[in-house]
C-alpha cells in the first residue's frame, strides 16, 4: 500500500515576513511557485480507476532556502503558508534571529515535511503588497491610535515606454511538475520598487514597433521539457527603482483533461474512414464535456508507439450519448452469439431468384457466395411463428420500428406489399447460418455465420399471403461475433427438400458478451471529427480497442488523450504576482526567469514532450484546482506622481496594551484615505484635539471626527454616533479664515489656538470649546499685519507658557513694500518678533530674537535656533541675550493726552530701576525746527521714589541781516546766525514718541513713564 505524503492533495504555497524590532510586520514576501510534483504516469492504474492517479503531489520534504532576514532591526522571521484552495494565510513557524546574526546578509534556510497550520493571519494582510508611506506631506499628527498625513504625494512618475523581451526556457531537471500552460497566450507585465518596498505602477508594452518585443506572449502547442516564461527589459529603470518583479496575466478559463480508452467508427468496424469516430470517456468526466466543447488531441499510443500532436487541432462535439449507440455497440471486440430461431426443412424451401411480389422463383439450391437469401412457404404452412420470433427480435433492437411482419391475406399477392426492415444499425446484430441436421454432413454445408443487413417479407406467385422471407447477407463473422475475410455463403448446395441431407437455416442474435457489457458501463460516448488538421504526421484520429486476455486481464491499453479548449477568456485586467524579486543594479537588462506557474506538465517519458497539463488533482472535474497565484494586482490608468492636497491617509492601529503596532501599515487595500472640499485648498496642518482632529486648511478650518461620525438634525445640531470608520464627519468651524500656507504660526495653549491667515492679513485665535474664531490682528494691529504679514516667507508662531503670550514672528517679509510706506518700526529689518499677551489682550512685545520654531514645555519656555535649543524667561541668563548676541532693551511710548491741540512737551518722569535712558525723543512738529532733543545732561533726578528729567533740544540762532532791506513797517528781516544754535526748553507736537533703552544684562523694571506739557501758545 502506498504511504500518502503530506501534501498528496494539496497545491501549497509558501512566504515570510519580518517582525521588526518596535513589533511592526513588514508586508508579506511574494509567494513561491506552488511546490507540486505529480507522480510517475501509471496508465493501468489510470484505466482501472477511471481517473488520473499519478495527479497527487508526491513531495515528502520542502526545503525554503535562502530566505532574507532583512536588516538589523529584523528580529523574527514569520515562514508563511497558503494553499490553492483557501485565502487563508498561516503562520507556519516562526524563526528568531539572534542579535549578532541580524542583517548578516545571510539567508535562513527551513525544512517542512508535514502539513500543519498555525496563527491564521487578517486576510487583509495577504492584500497589503505594500505600505503607501507617502513620499512627501505637508501635515502630521497621530490621533486614533493611528498616524496620519495630511496633503500628502504618494506614487511615483514613471515612463510607459517598456520596451520588454518574453520568452520560454525549458526546465528540464524533473520531467514532470510546475510549468506554464501551452498554447495560451499571456501578458508579462512589471513594477519597480523603491528601496523602501513602494511598489510603483504596472508597466506593460502593449504596442510593438520592433520585432520580438512585447508584453503579450503565446506559447507553442507543445514542447520539449517543461516551459517557463523569460523576460528581458530593454528599457531603462526609474531613477527611484532598487527592484522589481514581473506579473503575469494569464485570461484563459479553465480546461479539462479527458482520455479516451477506445476509439469506435461512426460505421462499419471495418470503415476506416468514417467522417466521425466516437469516444468513450469514463462517465466521471461526464461534467467536463457539453455540447459546445471543443476537444483538441494531444497524444496517443494506438499504432504501439507514443505519438505526440505537435500542433492544435480543433475537433467539436457533434453528439453526446449517455448510452453506447449500437454503431459503437456492434464494434466492441467482447461479444457473444446466442440462437433465436431456426426454419427447418419442412417449413419451406430455398428459393435463388426473385422478381418481386407476384412474381416467380426458382428452387434451389444455393451457391457459394450468394449475398441473398430467399425462404418460401409453398406448402401453405404460413409463416406466422417465425413471423412473430422476428417480430419479437426486431421490437427488442428498435421500438420504433412501425413495420410489422405479417402474413395477411388478399385476393392475389398484387394486393400485399413487401415488408423490408434493415436491422444492419441494431445493436444485436442479426446473423444466421445453415447447418445440417447431422454433424457429419457439416463439412459439405454448415456455412460460417453471415451478418444479416435487411429482411424482406413478400408474397411471390399468385399467393394471397406472404410467403417468402428474403435475407440480404453482410459481412462473415467468427463465432465471437468478429468480422472475418470473405463475403457471401462459404458453402453451396442446400435446398430445403426432399432427398437431400436435413438442413435447418439458423438465426443468431449477436450481442455484447458480459465482458463486453461491462465494457460499456460506466461511459459516455461522444462524437467528433474523425479528420486531424496542422499535424503532418497524424491526419486522422485513431480507432481501436483496449485489448483483454481470456482472464478479462488488460494487455494492451489504447490511450487517446484529449483536452478542452477553454469556453471562454476573462475580460479581467489581473495580473498575478510572481516568486521572484530582482535587483535593477545586478539583474535588470538581462534575461530572467519567471518562477510562475499555472498547471502541473507532464511530459513523455521517451521523447520528453509535453501532452498532459493538468490543473486539478487526479484530473477530476470537482477537486483542488491550482491556483494561477496567490496575490494580483491590476494597472492604474494614468499612473503618476500625485498630490492630494485635501487628502489625509492614516495607518493600522497602534495598542502598546496588546502589543499592536501597525503604525508602518499603510494597505491601500483598507481604503486609509479620508477626502476633504479640496475648493477650501490644501491641507496644511492637523492637530489631535479631543479625540478629534483639527484640520487647517488654506482656507478653511475643520473638525474632523475620530472613530465616530455625526448625525445632523433639522434644526443643524449634530448627535455623535459610532461608526467603523476611522475618521467620520468633516465638521467646518463658522468664519471664513484658514491657516493660507504657514502652518508653522500654529500654536495651542489650553483652550485656544492661534495661527496667520496670511491671505487676509489677520491673525486667528480659534476657542474650539465654543467654535468661536476671532482676528486677535485687529487689537491696534491691524494695518501692521496686513502690511508685512503678505510678504513674509515664515510666519514661526508658539506659546511662551511663562509669559502667557503667542508669540509669532515674521520672517523674511518686505520692509520696503510700498503697502508699509512711512509706517515703520525703529531699526525694521526683513524680521520681526512680537508677542500677544492673552491677559491684556492686546500686543505687548517686539522682541529681538528671531526662532526656527519654539515650545513651552513644564511652564518653560524654549526656543530653537541653528538646531540648538535656548530657555528663556531665565532668571541666571543675561537679559536680552538671545542666541548667543546681546541686544539693548527698549520700550517706546507715544503721548498724546491731548491730540487736537499743538503741545509743549517738557520733562520725562519714569518709575523703575535704574539705568534707564531716554535714546530717542520726537514729536511731530519739530522737523527742521528743534533738533537734538534729549534729556537735559542726559541726567535723571530721583526725587519720591521717580525718575524726573528735564527735555531740551537745540533750536538756531537768528539775526538781523545787515544786507537786507527792510519791509514797509520798516522791520529788517531774520537769518540764520551760521551753525550756531541755543538750547530751548522742551519739544513741540500734537503727540510725542519717546524710546527708552537699559543695555544692562541684568533685570530693570520699568513701571510707568509720563510727560508734563502744556498746551503751546506759539
Amino acid at each position: 500500500m502506498a504511504v500518502k505524503t503530506p501534501f498528496e492533495k494539496i497545491f501549497p504555497y509558501f512566504s515570510y515576513r519580518w517582525r521588526y524590532f518596535d513589533g511592526e510586520y513588514s508586508p508579506y514576501a511574494p509567494f513561491n511557485k506552488v511546490t507540486f510534483y505529480p507522480k510517475d504516469p501509471d496508465v493501468e492504474d489510470f484505466f482501472k480507476k477511471g481517473h488520473n492517479t499519478s495527479m497527487v503531489n508526491s513531495v515528502e520534504t520542502i526545503n525554503l532556502q535562502g530566505i532574507d532576514k532583512g536588516g538589523p532591526d529584523v528580529v523574527a522571521v514569520d515562514i508563511l503558508y497558503t494553499e490553492s484552495i483557501s485565502s487563508t494565510v498561516y503562520v507556519l513557524k516562526t524563526i528568531e534571529i539572534p542579535e549578532a546574526q541580524r542583517g548578516d546578509g545571510f539567508g535562513i534556510n527551513v525544512k517542512i515535511d508535514k502539513r500543519s497550520f498555525g496563527t491564521a493571519l487578517p486576510n487583509d494582510q495577504l492584500d497589503r503588497q505594500f505600505d503607501n508611506v507617502p513620499l512627501q506631506a505637508k501635515a502630521q499628527e497621530i490621533t486614533a491610535n493611528r498616524l496620519m498625513y495630511g496633503n500628502y504625494v504618494h506614487k511615483y512618475d514613471q515612463s510607459d515606454d517598456l520596451a520588454i523581451e518574453v520568452n520560454v526556457q525549458n526546465l528540464s531537471a524533473r520531467d514532470n511538475g510546475p510549468a506554464v500552460k501551452t498554447n495560451r497566450t499571456y501578458d508579462v507585465g512589471v513594477a519597480y520598487i523603491d528601496k523602501y518596498g513602494r511598489v510603483g505602477g504596472l508597466l506593460s508594452q502593449k504596442g510593438v514597433e520592433v520585432e520580438g518585443e512585447g508584453s503579450a506572449f503565446k506559447t507553442d502547442f507543445t514542447y520539449l521539457f517543461r516551459p517557463q516564461l523569460t523576460a528581458k527589459i530593454k528599457s531603462d529603470a526609474p531613477s527611484w527603482a532598487k527592484y522589481y518583479r514581473y506579473y503575469v496575466k494569464d485570461v484563459s478559463d479553465e480546461h479539462f483533461n479527458l482520455s479516451a480508452f477506445n476509439v469506435y467508427n461512426d460505421g462499419e468496424e471495418s470503415d476506416s474512414n468514417s467522417d466521425n469516430v466516437y469516444l468513450q470517456f469514463n462517465s466521471t468526466d461526464r461534467n467536463k464535456i457539453t455540447d459546445d466543447t471543443i476537444l483538441i488531441p494531444r497524444r496517443h499510443n494506438f499504432d504501439g508507439t507514443e505519438v505526440i500532436f505537435e500542433k492544435q487541432s480543433r475537433h467539436p462535439v457533434l453528439d453526446i450519448e449517455n448510452e453506447a449507440p449500437d454503431i459503437v455497440k456492434n464494434q466492441v471486440n467482447e461479444r457473444s452469439v446466442v440462437p433465436i430461431m431456426t426454419f427447418i426443412e419442412n417449413r419451406g424451401t430455398i428459393k435463388t431468384a426473385a422478381t418481386g411480389s407476384g412474381g416467380s422463383h426458382t428452387t434451389g439450391p444455393t451457391s457459394v457466395g450468394d449475398s441473398t437469401i430467399l425462404l418460401a412457404d409453398e406448402s401453405n404452412v404460413l409463416f406466422t411463428p417465425e413471423a412473430s420470433s422476428l417480430n419479437k427480435y426486431i421490437s427488442g433492437q428498435d421500438p420504433d420500428e412501425t413495420v410489422v411482419f405479417d402474413v395477411a391475406s388478399g385476393s392475389t399477392s398484387s394486393g400485399l406489399s413487401d415488408q423490408t426492415i434493415d436491422v444492419s444499425s441494431y445493436g444485436e446484430r442479426l446473423a444466421l447460418r445453415f447447418q445440417p441436421a447431422n454433424e457429419s454432413d457439416n463439412n459439405s454445408y454448415k456455412t460460417s455465420l453471415l451478418l444479416v443487413d435487411s429482411i424482406t417479407f413478400l408474397a411471390s406467385g399468385n399467393n394471397s399471403k406472404r410467403n417468402v422471407f428474403k435475407f440480404d447477407l453482410g459481412a462473415r463473422i467468427d463465432e465471437s461475433g468478429s468480422v472475418i475475410p470473405g463475403s457471401g455463403l462459404d458453402k453451396g448446395g442446400h435446398r430445403f427438400t426432399a432427398g437431400d441431407p436435413t438442413m435447418t437455416l439458423k438465426l443468431y442474435k449477436l450481442g455484447l458478451s458480459e465482458e463486453g457489457a461491462e465494457k460499456l458501463k460506466g461511459s459516455f460516448f461522444v462524437k467528433v471529427p474523425r479528420d486531424v488538421v496542422n499535424n503532418t504526421n497524424i491526419t486522422k484520429l485513431p480507432t481501436g480497442q483496449t485489448d483483454f486476455d481470456e482472464d478479462g486481464k488488460v494487455t494492451n491499453i489504447k490511450e487517446l488523450n484529449f483536452e478542452t479548449e477553454p469556453i471562454a477568456e476573462s475580460n479581467l485586467d489581473l495580473y498575478w504576482e510572481t516568486a521572484d524579486t530582482y535587483d535593477v543594479e545586478t539583474d535588470h537588462g538581462k534575461v530572467n526567469s519567471i518562477k510562475w506557474s499555472n498547471c502541473i506538465t507532464t511530459v513523455e517519458p521517451t521523447n520528453k514532450k509535453v501532452y498532459l497539463e493538468s490543473r486539478k488533482l487526479l484530473d477530476k472535474f470537482n477537486t483542488v484546482e491550482i491556483a494561477k497565484g496567490v496575490r494580483v494586482t491590476t494597472p492604474e490608468a494614468r499612473y503618476a506622481q500625485e498630490r492630494r492636497k485635501a487628502g489625509i491617509i492614516f495607518s493600522g492601529l497602534y495598542n502598546s496594551k496588546t502589543g499592536v503596532n501597525e503604525l508602518n501599515q499603510f494597505n491601500m487595500a483598507l481604503n486609509p484615505t479620508k477626502e476633504l472640499e479640496p475648493n477650501y485648498g490644501g491641507i496644511q496642518k492637523m492637530f489631535a484635539l479631543d479625540t478629534n482632529l483639527l484640520t487647517l486648511t488654506e482656507d478653511k478650518v475643520f473638525k474632523v471626527l475620530a472613530d465616530k461620525d455625526a448625525l445632523f438634525n433639522a434644526d443643524e445640531s449634530v448627535n455623535l454616533i459610532a461608526t467603523p470608520n476611522v475618521l467620520g464627519q468633516a465638521v467646518a468651524y463658522q468664519g471664513n479664515y484658514g491657516i493660507s500656507t504657514h502652518p508653522e504660526s500654529f500654536a495651542y495653549f489650553r483652550n485656544n489656538i492661534y495661527f496667520t491667515d496670511a491671505k487676509r492679513g489677520d491673525v486667528i485665535q480659534l476657542t474650539p470649546a465654543n467654535g468661536q474664531m476671532f482676528p486677535i490682528s485687529s487689537r491696534g494691529m491691524s494695518n501692521f499685519f496686513r502690511d508685512r504679514i503678505g510678504t513674509a516667507s515664515k510666519l514661526i508662531g508658539c506659546y511662551n507658557g511663562a509669559n502667557k503670550a503667542y508669540i509669532l514672528s515674521m520672517q523674511g517679509y518686505d520692509p520696503n513694500d510700498v503697502s508699509i510706506g512711512s509706517e515703520t518700526i525703529p531699526s525694521e529689518t526683513s524680521n520681526v518678533t512680537i508677542g500677544y499677551s492673552m491677559r491684556t489682550g492686546g500686543w505687548t512685545s517686539r522682541y529681538s530674537y528671531v526662532p526656527e520654531s519654539g515650545v513651552t514645555l513644564n511652564n518653560k519656555f524654549y526656543t530653537f535656533k541653528n538646531g540648538q535649543i535656548y530657555l528663556h524667561n531665565s532668571d541666571t541668563a543675561a537679559r536680552n541675550n538671545f542666541y548667543g548676541v546681546q541686544y539693548n532693551s527698549e520700550v517706546q511710548f507715544i503721548f498724546n493726552d491731548n491730540p487736537t491741540f499743538v503741545s509743549d512737551w517738557l520733562t520725562l518722569n519714569y518709575e523703575g530701576s535704574p539705568g534707564w535712558e531716554a535714546v530717542e525723543i520726537k514729536a511731530d512738529q519739530d522737523d527742521g525746527v528743534i533738533t537734538g532733543v534729549r534729556v537735559l545732561d542726559d541726567t535723571w533726578f530721583l526725587k519720591e521714589g521717580k525718575y524726573h528729567g528735564a527735555i531740551v533740544g537745540l533750536q538756531p540762532v537768528y539775526i538781523v541781516d545787515p544786507n537786507g532791506t527792510p519791509d514797509a513797517n520798516g522791520f529788517y528781516p531774520l537769518i540764520q546766525d551760521g551753525s550756531n544754535t541755543q538750547t530751548t526748553a522742551g519739544t513741540k507736537g500734537f503727540f510725542e514718541k519717546v524710546r527708552f533703552r537699559n543695555s544692562g544684562t541684568t533685570t530693570k523694571e520699568l513701571f510707568a513713564v509720563s510727560s508734563e506739557y502744556y498746551i503751546s501758545q506759539s
